[in-house]
């Protein structure tokens, strides 16, 4: 469409853009920009860029940089992460917030849209086994009973409702560890009903005890801070008292 030199995107994360120790970050921001400069920067989980100390010198030297005519108008960048953490960062500097005016958001896969995605790569997986002259037998998941089939997609549906489910990623994370869990030495190879259900219920545990654990936390800090802020005996002053 013209709006860029090249249609190239180069990928890097947030640490990318940090530095390890005091005047080292904003050489390497600009290092990065004139690295994509024509194209397009994609920051994944943008989100670590949330904070103090190198973090916030690299959103302060991305932001400055947008201005100056070397740059300006003449690269994307694109911030890519969930939408809490994203707005997280957009609120730490009004910089930041008018320097990316454009939001696009991404519906999370549906249950339907995971379960063929997860067909589909271990489908490949069996292609690429029988070029090797092996059998990969995924008839479980190509042609699943209807119960099997309601329950992988009911699975999914409640994996999709802890919060931080990362979608096709994680899809891909359960593929690989059902296909860790086939054994190598049948012949041919089969994938069971089992070891892919287990697999799903085993991660949606897994996530629920991680969630659990994270509001038990941010529900201790709120405690401890309600506590403070009404403790006449505390040495820190209170938002609700007038100096």
């Amino acid at each position: 469409m013209g709006f860029l030199a090249e249609a190239k995107v180069t990928e890097c994360s947030s640490t990318d853009l940090m530095g390890e120790y005091i005047g080292q970050t904003g050489p390497k921001v600009q290092q990065k920009l004139d690295q994509v400069l024509g194209g397009i920067l994609f920051i994944d989980e943008a989100y670590r860029l949330v904070g103090g100390g190198y973090a916030k010198e690299a959103v302060e030297e991305m932001i400055g940089a947008t201005t100056k005519p070397r740059y300006q108008g003449k690269l994307i960048i694109i911030l890519a992460g969930y939408e809490e953490d994203i707005n997280s960062l957009l609120s730490i500097n009004p910089g930041v917030s008018s320097r990316f005016p454009e939001t696009i958001d991404f519906e999370p896969l549906s249950a339907q849209s995971c379960t063929e995605l997860l067909r589909s790569l271990l489908r490949q997986r069996k292609d690429e086994l029988r070029r090797n002259g092996t059998d990969f037998d995924v008839s479980c998941l190509e042609s699943p009973s209807r119960d099997f089939d309601s329950k992988i997609k009911d699975t999914l549906r409640l994996l999709a409702a802890v919060h931080g489910w990362g979608n096709a990623r994680r899809v891909k994370q359960s593929a690989i560890s059902m296909f860790r869990r086939v054994d190598l030495d049948s012949s041919p190879i089969r994938l069971e009903d089992t070891q892919v259900t287990e697999e799903l219920e085993k991660f949606l545990a897994e996530r629920k005890a991680r969630q659990a654990q994270q509001l038990r936390s941010a529900s201790k800090d709120t405690g401890e801070w309600m506590e403070q802020a009404f403790d006449p005996h505390h040495s820190s002053k209170s938002p609700f008292r007038q100096p």
